[in-house]
């Protein structure tokens, strides 16, 4: 082959022996290339940046409503002088009421205590005067004829007897004797006082003053 037709082959084996540097033009064109994917890279941390950060989120609150605590009234009608009586003589017997309401929103049960004084301290009244104890619904009549023994609840006896105690137990917890009424409701108790035939003149001109007390413990868990 000629030395003409030699040559083009010659440069063909040389760049592919050793490539030729790339040109301005080229370099040029990779520093777009590059400046490109850096800029998209960024747009895409930025948009991903945002997208997790924007969170939809919401509240709402609830009037949970209050704390009410019931309770345990007691009222006694009448309030005072349910048991005066006077001019008693030997043999005389009397009858006197009151009525335990509940109007409070708790059951309860209760109890009843007695406190008196004598104006005789040598022969007191007290331990001859004899009360028993009779129940009976509320708006009842208290008499001879509602003091029957099925409505007794305290057997006839001298007021001083039994200590303090009239009907149950005022310590806390269900004992026996203890009176429970609904809330809203109530219930009459009829006292029977007799003063007896037999006691003699040691005891004229002589009082014995007598209260009682209501005491009352709710029944709801207790």
């Amino acid at each position: 082959m000629s030395p003409e037709g030699s040559a083009p082959m010659d440069d063909l084996l040389q760049e592919m022996i050793q490539p030729a540097g790339p040109t301005g033009h080229d370099r040029a064109r990779r520093r777009r290339l590059v400046m490109s994917a850096a800029t998209v890279g960024l747009a895409v941390i930025g948009l991903t940046s945002l997208t997790t950060s924007a969170l939809f989120t919401d509240n709402e609150s609830a009037v949970g409503g209050g704390f009410t605590t019931g309770s345990v009234n007691v009222t006694l009608t009448p309030a005072a002088d349910f048991l005066k009586i006077g001019n008693m003589a030997p043999g005389d017997t009397e009858f006197r009421s009151i009525t335990v309401n509940n109007p409070g929103s708790l059951g309860y049960r209760y109890a009843v205590t007695k406190a008196w004084t004598d104006s005789n301290a040598g022969y007191p009244l007290s331990a001859v005067l004899q009360i028993a104890t009779f129940v009976l619904p509320t708006g009842g009549t208290c008499d001879a004829a509602s003091a029957v023994p099925a409505a007794q609840i305290r057997p006839l006896g001298a007021i001083s007897a039994d200590g303090a105690t009239l009907i149950g137990d005022p310590a806390t917890g269900a004992h026996a004797g203890d009176r429970p009424i609904l809330a809203g409701a109530g219930e009459l108790l009829c006292f029977q006082i007799t003063l007896p035939i037999s006691v003699g003149n040691e005891y004229q001109s002589s009082t014995s003053t007598v209260s009682v007390q209501v005491v009352a413990e709710q029944t709801a868990n207790n």
